[in-house]
């Protein structure tokens, strides 16, 4: 539940900035990420024609290879986030990525991106959608190369990552305990990882953006950096693309309170205010003060 002060700071902001105008359709165009090529930490040596790759940390992203072919080969490469027996996971179950694609090379290119298929599940309407210029990424960790006629070594392979602008330098945490610290390493990176779309979204799985995961993730991103675009940009998917659940709703004017007390910027409260006031539900109020979406109050606004 939100503090007193949180609460009062809102409730101000909201009085004083009445009147102010409607949102429009928010553009993704504004987001800033950008991509990164990441060297393997480890490369190892299967059957004849096979090495594994491993690049330390999953990534949303695709593969990078320079493979100078002397006769035309079928390449198959797998991707994968989980390793089974020293192998990479086809079955990994759940929302854990796997993929297996066919590359064919050629005498005379020696430079090649894996262009990945799209998943049905997180391209469908509502998902947050990249610019088709940045083609599809999948998040992996592990990359497997068969059918190769010659080695390939650690220097021709990369992990070509997608990443919102993040300083790693903003922020650090070491103590005694190495659980600890390889805890915080985790939750830290989790949230540049699974920054890619430029919006708080829930991962891999629909690639949408839900309130009050966003809020958890925005919370998080503020403790480890100090950019607050993506919270503003979250913010304005929120304005025309909210979800169903209600407790989420009420978190949209939470984002923006906690957007203005990190950033200072009132620009998106001015822009969204009528908005912000509707998402806090008030209007759903039964006569003790507990909001309900039983009472026949409900007119689909919510949704639009």
């Amino acid at each position: 539940m939100p503090n007193k002060k949180h609460l009062t700071t809102l409730l101000l902001i909201l009085f004083a900035f009445a009147g102010y105008g409607t949102a429009t359709d928010p553009s993704t165009a504004g987001r800033t990420v950008r991509f990164e090529r990441i060297s393997p930490v480890r490369r190892i040596p299967l059957e004849q024609g096979t090495t594994l790759f491993d690049f330390g940390k999953d990534a949303f992203g695709t593969l990078e290879l320079t493979y100078p072919a002397v006769r035309q080969e079928r390449l198959l490469i797998l991707l994968g986030e989980k390793l089974l027996q020293g192998r990479i996971d086809a079955h990994p179950g759940g929302s854990i990525r796997y993929s297996e694609t066919v590359l064919e090379v050629y005498p005379g290119q020696d430079h090649y991106l894996l262009h990945l298929a799209p998943d049905k599940r997180n391209t469908q309407p509502g998902a947050a959608l990249l610019p088709d210029s940045f083609g599809v990424v999948l998040p992996f960790r592990y990359a497997e190369i068969r059918n190769a006629a010659q080695e390939i070594s650690a220097s021709q392979v990369r992990q070509k990552a997608l990443f919102t602008l993040f300083d790693d330098q903003n922020s650090a945490f070491t103590s005694s305990d190495t659980i600890l610290n390889q805890v915080w390493d985790l939750c830290k990176y989790s949230i540049k990882a699974t920054s890619f779309a430029g919006l708080y979204i829930d991962g891999d799985r629909e690639r949408i953006p839900y309130e009050a995961d966003a809020y958890i993730n925005q919370m998080g991103h503020f403790c480890t950096d100090n950019r607050y675009a993506m919270a503003g940009h979250t913010l304005e998917w929120f304005m025309t693309h909210p979800t169903w659940p209600t407790e989420w709703i009420l978190h949209t004017a939470l984002i923006a309170d906690e957007l203005f007390q990190y950033s200072g910027d009132l620009d998106l409260i001015r822009r969204y205010y009528p908005l912000l006031k509707e998402k806090s539900l008030t209007s759903l109020a039964r006569e003790d003060g507990l909001i309900s979406t039983t009472t026949g109050k409900v007119d689909g606004w919510l949704m639009h």
